[in-house]
């Protein structure tokens, strides 16, 4: 069995060195593939209406609401810090090289074909849109 963790670099404690730092970590456990996602408030939750209160949601385009966008301002970094954080993190993480080197770490060859499919996978719904 494989383990995908879900990593969301928008939490009111990070900074901008939190897309270094999640790397070096993916690095540091040897995790395979991740899924990387900017925090999303669903219209019509509480937490939704935390941040609406905050005066904290910055973008109201429902398409956008895909976890690539960012949705809520953060607290410790700008808005356009953490798109341009979340960007070069998945561009960096998401390398096909990297993917590639990632899958064949396999232990078997059907370990390694559902690593490349799983990063594959992130890599398209990372970069989508951009």
């Amino acid at each position: 069995m494989q383990a995908t963790p879900s990593s969301l670099p928008s939490f009111n404690t990070d900074t901008p060195d939190v897309f270094d730092q999640t790397i070096e970590a993916l690095k540091r456990v040897k995790i395979d593939s991740v899924a990387v996602n900017i925090l999303i408030p669903y219209p019509g939750t509480e937490f939704y209406r935390k941040f609406e209160r905050e005066g904290r949601i910055i973008c109201t385009d429902y398409s956008k609401y895909t976890g690539g966008t960012v949705i809520v301002r953060p607290k410790n970094m700008t808005a356009e810090g953490l798109q341009a954080g979340y960007n070069r993190f998945t561009k960096d993480y998401y390398r096909m090289m990297e993917i590639v080197y990632r899958a064949f770490k396999q232990p078997n060859a059907v370990a390694t074909i559902i690593r490349l499919v799983a990063n594959v996978g992130h890599r398209v719904n990372c970069t989508a849109g951009r």
